[in-house]
């Protein structure tokens, strides 16, 4: 049997909760992300105005809680998120699915801003 670990679950989760409820369409990538600690998806979010907005989604890897990082801009090689989005943007949640609509409202708010 093949393992999903708790990142990958969590991440999956949530793409598949945009799915179902992000209504304006914008372009979004997804890709994978792993830094020996914490694993899950990277959503590039595809702006008209500005700089991609990136959001991080993993299994927190202290207590396995669903975890968000984003910032604006670019990523490094390997698709990480660098030291000052995680001091300054990391949230970590009870569920996942508070998780999720967070996620929603970031993307939502990004892409508003963005008209």
């Amino acid at each position: 049997m093949i393992y999903k670990n708790k990142g990958i679950i969590y991440s999956q989760y949530i793409l598949d909760y945009l799915n179902n409820y992000l209504e304006v369409k914008k372009d979004i990538s997804v890709d994978t992300f792993y830094n020996c600690r914490e694993q899950g998806y990277l959503l590039n979010v595809y702006l008209v105005n500005g700089l991609p907005l990136r959001i991080w989604l993993y299994a927190q890897r202290n207590s396995d809680a669903p975890t968000i990082t984003y910032k604006r801009g670019y990523t490094d090689a390997d698709n990480m998120f660098d030291e000052e989005s995680w001091l300054n943007t990391t949230k970590t949640f009870n569920t996942v699915e508070d998780a999720a609509e967070e996620t929603l409202k970031l993307i939502e708010k990004y892409i508003e801003e963005d008209k």
